[in-house]
């Protein structure tokens, strides 16, 4: 049986979510709240920043690279144990 977040899109739909918004710093800052409740670190705020602004062939790589930032926080040690 797919699992809730497999079954509903949710890391993409928060990724959607979250190009919405204009500034970088602000989607990081949303997708930590959104997943697990706090704002970034200054350490993960560059590290999540490094990672989403990686180059891309395409308009359509760099989006997923929200997606796999998504799926990143949920994968988290922090998420699992704590939501």
């Amino acid at each position: 049986m797919p699992s809730v977040v497999h079954r509903h899109g949710l890391p993409a739909a928060l990724a959607a979510r979250l190009l919405a918004m204009p500034e970088r710093d602000d989607r990081i800052r949303a997708a930590h709240w959104a997943v697990l409740s706090r704002s970034p670190t200054d350490t993960e705020l560059k590290i999540a920043a490094d990672f989403v602004s990686a180059p891309a062939p395409n308009e359509a790589a760099a989006n997923q690279s929200w997606t796999d930032y998504v799926w990143a926080l949920l994968a988290s040690d922090e998420f699992r144990m704590n939501h």
